[in-house]
């Protein structure tokens, strides 16, 4: 159980990581994409692994399922890892696609480049021009990681590389701003508190699970 000062630091360190959204927007975005268009190659084939990410929902619909049929081949610690990971990519991959992208309508990083235009247009996420934010790439990975996190301490150092290297591809081919990513990062963090949440309730309900 952690005591009151880990709390204490948990919470002042998720404040810090939410004021960094409008630091980002007001002086790091442009200057960031700007760089990155000058200074980084789009190398063929980098895409893809910055598109991995944004598969996991796939997976995600079809572990109840697997589970259902493998749960009593499968480690307690396994399927508790793979249904808490499922919950919370499916409830990420909900509010950012069907609510926070169109509710905020944030033009995508091509019109500042290409017309120097930037900003939200609430609520015009119905237009794919404007579904930047949050970036549902650094959700979908926020979201397995944060899941992962308490479960297997041993991967932390991977899951830290793993979100590093995602980050930086999504920043260098222009994909995303930086504020974007980082909302997807909260967006995901929010994920697994609610697939946790979730998870420990079907325990209570049905404790084979």
């Amino acid at each position: 159980m952690p005591t009151r000062r880990h709390l204490a630091w948990r919470y002042a360190a998720l404040i810090a990581f939410c004021a960094l959204i409008p630091v980002s927007i007001e002086y790091l975005d442009r200057p960031i994409a700007d760089f990155a268009v000058t200074h980084f190659l789009d190398i063929a084939g980098l895409g893809r692994f910055a598109a991995l990410p944004g598969w996991l929902l796939l997976p995600a619909l079809l572990v109840p399922f697997a589970l259902m049929a493998w749960r009593r081949r499968l480690p307690s610690k396994i399927a508790q890892a793979a249904i808490v990971s499922s919950i919370s990519v499916i409830w990420t991959s909900a509010v950012v696609e069907i609510v926070l992208k169109r509710v905020f309508g944030r033009l995508d990083i091509n019109a500042w480049l290409i017309q120097h235009e930037y900003g939200f247009h609430f609520f015009a996420g119905g237009d794919y021009r404007f579904r930047s934010f949050p970036s549902g790439e650094a959700a979908m990975l926020s979201a397995v990681i944060c899941a992962l996190w308490p479960l297997y301490p041993r991967l932390r150092p991977m899951f830290v590389l793993l979100a590093i290297v995602e980050t930086f591809l999504l920043l260098s081919l222009n994909w995303h701003f930086l504020s974007d990513v980082i909302a997807g990062v909260l967006v995901g963090l929010a994920g697994s508190i609610v697939a946790r949440r979730f998870a420990w309730a079907l325990r209570q309900f049905n404790p084979t699970l």
